[in-house]
């Protein structure tokens, strides 16, 4: 066999191996050329006729990514039962096939896919659960970067603030939710049953300090602050318009002696011109 059909060999098993309804109903859709590479070439073993052999390896792919998905989302699947899970998976993977060499970024789109998912229907905050246990992944897996302490705080001369941006943790989520999912994540995460979330808007602050993923529900105000990327005086104004000036000025102050002690925060860089 040559290096070019060996090739074709390889994208033939991997196209089979990968269909999320199985082997045999994956063989009809194959093109004549697909087909000549098939006949013959996986030998009946014992029992086994050739689907039957390469069906044990489309099953470990599935229940291989079934088990990832099972590890980054373990809420969503505390929530709905294991059996919904399996079928949720299976109709995710039908409209997402995976297409990364990682099982890392499996899980990306199935937040997104949730929402108009039948499940949803039963779960109308499944869809927000799902979002919150991918911030977390995203969260754990984000570079580090060194963090500043109160000192940096004071290093920054007094009216150069609003002229700088704060450079944030690349950690940092922030996700704006239309129910309370932290109650039941932390739940799962503590091996609680499961409560219901409230209908209710809710910021959450995902980051990660020392190797480990804290989430946070914030105030709105707050949540808008988070992930701010512009100039601080550009913040400050804002933040005015709804608190005034003085108690804008203080929220502030307050926000970023907390946010640095939180680890969330990297620098604040300075910017060429006042945004």
């Amino acid at each position: 066999m040559d290096g070019a059909t060996l090739e074709r060999v390889q994208r033939l098993l991997s196209k089979l191996i990968r269909s999320p309804e199985g082997v045999a109903l994956a063989l009809p859709e194959l093109s004549l050329e697909e087909r000549s590479l098939w006949d013959g070439l996986i030998r009946p073993r014992g029992t086994l006729d050739a689907v039957a052999r390469l069906d044990i390896y489309a099953n470990m792919y599935f229940f291989r990514i079934h088990d990832a998905l099972a590890e980054d989302f373990p809420a969503v699947r505390a929530t709905i039962g294991p059996q919904r899970f399996h079928n949720l998976i299976t109709d995710y993977l039908l409209a997402h096939p995976s297409r990364s060499f990682t099982l890392r970024d499996v899980g990306a789109c199935l937040p997104d896919f949730v929402r108009s998912h039948v499940v949803s229907s039963q779960w109308p905050w499944i869809g927000d659960l799902a979002l919150l246990e991918w911030a977390v992944v995203e969260a754990f897996d984000a570079a580090d970067s060194p963090q500043v302490d109160e000192a940096a705080l004071a290093q920054v001369p007094a009216g150069e603030w609003g002229l700088r941006r704060v450079v944030w943790h690349p950690s940092l989520r922030v996700l704006r939710c239309a129910f309370s999912v932290h109650v039941p994540w932390r739940q799962c995460q503590d091996g609680q049953q499961l409560d219901e979330p409230r209908l209710e808007e809710t910021w959450l602050r995902v980051w990660r300090q020392h190797e480990r993923v804290f989430v946070a529900a914030v105030p709105p105000l707050e949540g808008r602050a988070l992930g701010f990327d512009r100039a601080l005086a550009s913040l400050a104004e804002e933040l005015a318009t709804v608190l005034g000036e003085e108690a804008a000025a203080q929220q502030l102050a307050a926000w970023f002696a907390a946010w640095v002690k939180g680890g969330l925060v990297c620098g604040f860089e300075p910017v060429r011109c006042r945004e």
